[in-house]
């Protein structure tokens, strides 16, 4: 992403990344069916989206408190 700050890009780009698994979770349960896909213990999907989902939240919220911290510095 051009023409923004780079804290504002890595945060548009987590949440894009976020809902890009949302939308991949959400067409892998149609194929599945919701009972497959939440009952299949050889089925490692769920926990791997669910996995990748934490990772972003984790990185979203450090890369925010890092600038928050940074910003409130500089008073």
């Amino acid at each position: 992403i051009r023409g923004i700050p780079k804290v504002s890009g890595n945060l548009i780009w987590i949440n894009q990344m976020h809902k890009q698994l949302e939308n991949y979770e959400s067409r892998l349960k149609e194929i599945f069916g919701e009972d497959l896909w939440n009952k299949d213990k050889s089925n490692n999907l769920p926990n791997e989206i669910s996995n990748l989902k934490k990772l972003l939240t984790t990185k979203k919220d450090e890369v925010f408190n890092d600038w928050k911290k940074e910003a409130e510095e500089m008073d």
